[in-house]
């Protein structure tokens, strides 16, 4: 399949009425529903707007791209508004390409090779300018057309891993641990032993989890009113409790030909921020959510 047919069939806003972000949204998911049939206009929405509030999804490069998993559909849906003003999306650059995704709950092929695609196009030198500034739809589309690109691009652990990996060691002090968390504003990472093989991993939420164990188990002790931070900074940062004593030792792991389509899935449905990538058991690496889209995605050389 190419990549132009996804919006031939009117998938296409340009230019877009709207100037600022949710009308935006709105504007193209009643373009959307318009052109596809989908009903539950208003809940489709929301599901976008939620998605907004957890993070911005502004790739730069002048880029937007909103979406979220919904059980509303079951199949992928794409649309793309051209605002030649721009509009702000929350990080201080204004978004001229904006590409809203709506796809099922469940991560598919589909997804991740659509994403492959639209970086593949963003990165022909004056394509964003090109479709900018294209007199009409049909312009936008032909232009994308000519691209010829296709979606069959698959990507693998190696592609998309972080190779520079911060991890901790089972005898590491939690102390120690948390504030390298704090030092490289990362919610978890890998716990090796010394040969560098994968044994754990550990996160804020097993901080946490182990606070609030604390919590229940000594309440009569402590003050009713106290709130978590000072919980956990009495009864775990100030303690000698080692990582290897709350680190969570099932440990998903995948190895370097892994496919994104599947690490996707682990993420998704495990509820789980990152993954170690392993070569022979021994730690070379770690794919995030937000890895997958900046590598796939937001990795956009365009001028």
């Amino acid at each position: 399949m190419k990549l132009f047919e996804l919006f031939d069939r009117g998938m296409v806003r340009h230019p877009l009425r709207s100037n600022r972000r949710a009308e935006a949204i709105r504007e193209l998911v009643d373009l959307l529903v318009s052109r596809t049939g989908l009903s539950e206009r208003d809940a489709l929405v929301d599901a976008i707007e939620a998605r907004e509030k957890t993070g911005t999804t502004a790739l730069g490069r002048r880029v937007a791209f909103p979406h979220a998993r919904t059980h509303l559909t079951d199949r992928l849906y794409l649309v793309l508004g051209i605002s030649p003003e721009g509009i702000e999306w929350g990080t201080g650059e204004p978004a001229q390409l904006v590409f809203l995704f709506v796809t099922p709950l469940d991560v598919t092929k589909s997804y991740i090779d659509t994403l492959a695609a639209i970086s593949a196009l963003l990165h022909i030198d004056g394509m964003t300018d090109s479709l900018v500034r294209a007199p009409d739809t049909d312009a936008v589309v032909e232009a994308i057309r000519r691209t010829d690109i296709t979606l069959n691009v698959s990507h693998c652990a190696r592609d998309v891993m972080v190779k520079e990996v911060i991890s901790t060691g089972p005898g590491v002090p939690v102390r120690v641990m948390v504030n390298r968390l704090a030092e490289h504003n990362i919610s978890g990472m890998p716990v090796i032993d010394e040969e560098g093989r994968v044994i754990g991993v550990v996160s804020e939420k097993d901080v946490l989890s182990v606070g609030m164990s604390r919590l229940r188990e000594f309440f009569g002790a402590i003050d009713f009113y106290a709130t978590c931070e000072r919980i956990v900074d009495r009864l775990i940062v100030q303690e000698d409790i080692a990582v290897g004593d709350i680190m969570n030792r099932d440990a998903v792991c995948v190895d370097e030909e892994t496919p994104i389509t599947e690490i996707a899935h682990i993420l998704v449905h495990r509820n789980i921020r990152r993954v170690p990538v392993v070569r022979e058991g021994r730690l070379v690496g770690v794919v995030g959510r937000a890895d997958i889209l900046r590598k796939v995605i937001r990795k956009v050389g365009v001028r």
